[in-house]
């Protein structure tokens, strides 16, 4: 059985390792890329702002209901109609940025225990964000020729290098804010 040192090139065929730089290249890349994309999607900034009040009259936090989200224009309204309907502040998140999905706050609810959610968002502005992505390349040429009488010759030579592709796009920018609460028995 032949072992091949993939670091040695000359046991590789030159397609062989064009195929694996690429693949590691590509690998490399999909990696960052996706890294990037995805940690603001990790993190929850309806928790982050989370400011809790630390109400003692609580009793009785419903565990298996999940929690009533309401959407309003009219936040300190709507928060004056349930406090009527006997429910009580547990907290208050409130932050700018890029849109959060509502799904966050009821993941927050469910953690402290609110049993409604009222939220309030404006659009204030647009973000425009700039990328730029390094891309691998290769070119490989083909030689053949003669050098003398009755000696000829044929190869190979690539050469690699990167190409940037630069984007761009726009997202806007919110003002957010949710309040958590529970009815007081």
């Amino acid at each position: 059985m032949r072992t091949i040192n993939f670091f040695d090139r000359t046991q590789i065929p030159p397609t062989t390792h064009n195929l694996m730089i690429k693949n590691i290249l590509m690998f490399v890349l999909m990696t960052i890329v996706l890294s990037g994309c995805s940690k603001h999607y990790l993190r929850n900034r309806f928790a982050t702002y989370y400011g809790g009040y630390g109400s003692n009259d609580i009793q009785n936090i419903p565990t298996l209901v999940p929690p009533k989200l309401i959407e309003t224009h009219d936040i300190n309204g709507k928060v004056s109609t349930y406090k009527n309907k006997n429910y009580v502040v547990l907290g208050v998140s409130n932050f700018e940025g890029e849109w959060e999905t509502r799904t966050k706050s009821i993941d927050l609810a469910n953690k402290i225990g609110a049993s409604v959610i009222i939220t309030q968002s404006q659009k204030i502005d647009d973000i425009a964000h700039r990328y730029s992505i390094s891309i691998p390349t290769s070119n490989t040429s083909y030689h053949s020729g003669s050098v003398s009488t009755g000696i000829y010759y044929t190869g190979t030579s690539t050469t690699y290098g990167s190409r940037e592709i630069q984007g761009e796009y726009t997202s806007g920018e919110y003002r957010q804010k949710a309040v958590f609460m529970i009815k007081r028995n």
